[in-house]
């Protein structure tokens, strides 16, 4: 999930309104916000070298380290 460009997502390309196009690559970045797990494995499932924008604070994001799942 690392990518080679650090480009922050205010600027990168409008697509959609949860999703930009990275210009260096030619990719689309979804935003991860708004899906529910079902949705993101469907994705990834069906293209496994999606790029997603993902931010650990949002509301959809559990913290998992060692086992144990963090408080926000």
């Amino acid at each position: 999930m690392r990518c080679p460009y650090t480009v922050s997502w205010d600027n990168l390309e409008v697509a959609t309104s949860t999703s930009r196009k990275c210009t260096n690559c030619e990719h689309f970045i979804l935003d991860t916000a708004a899906l529910t797990d079902e949705t993101l494995l469907e994705i990834v499932r069906q293209n496994p070298t999606t790029c997603l924008k993902i931010d650990l604070n949002q509301h959809n994001i559990n913290i998992i380290a060692n086992g144990i799942i963090g408080e926000k």
